[in-house]
């Protein structure tokens, strides 16, 4: 129950934070080298998330000889859902990226932000465990909705199409192309601040 949305999480948090100063730690790139300047984020999300898959998957397999089912026919809906994190991870990188560049503090922030977000999250517990108000808030977080969906898909076996699938996937395009954009206005200022 624990491993299933916990592997997941590490991946977003990781690939967050890492890519949250890879435009800084990288300055010797920008203005040297002709490049699209988002693709340092994009490269640092993209090989965390894939080096974490490749951990998710062992974990995967390893949970049957622990006496855990896992519905390995629905591991193929699992991977459009892992295809949102990824685009979620993206989305912030992009914006956290390009804000840490003239704002030195959210390399800092980040860390402790995402593990408010973590224990906020219900990866450690069951929502319903919450009082029905809590509920009603937790349901609003984005990565409450990825932790259920793993689990129904992964050890229940249930696939659910609501309309917060719907408002999951409108808010992560939105967002996604908003920050895109968010950094695409700053990096032409990158150099004289790096």
């Amino acid at each position: 129950y624990l491993a299933v949305a916990f592997w997941p999480w590490i991946a977003f948090s990781e690939a967050v934070v890492k890519a949250s100063t890879s435009i800084s730690a990288n300055a010797a790139l920008i203005g040297k080298v002709a490049f699209a300047t988002e693709q340092i984020p994009l490269a640092m999300v993209t090989a965390t998330f894939l080096m974490n898959m490749i951990g998710y998957l062992a974990v995967l397999a390893v949970l049957p000889l622990t006496g855990t089912d896992v519905h390995w026919l629905h591991l193929l809906p699992v991977v459009p859902v892992v295809v949102l994190l990824w685009m979620l991870a993206c989305a912030i990188a992009l914006f956290a990226s390009a804000a840490q560049v003239f704002v030195k503090d959210i390399g800092q922030i980040l860390p402790p932000l995402m593990m408010f977000w973590f224990f906020t999250t219900p990866i450690l517990y069951s929502s319903s465990y919450l009082p029905a108000s809590v509920q009603d808030i937790v349901r609003w977080n984005p990565m409450a909705w990825f932790v259920a969906r793993l689990r129904e898909l992964l050890l229940f076996g249930e696939v659910h199409l609501d309309w917060m699938a719907l408002c999951i996937v409108s808010f992560i395009g939105v967002f996604l192309w908003l920050s895109i954009r968010f950094f695409r206005r700053l990096e032409g200022h990158f150099e004289d601040f790096l």
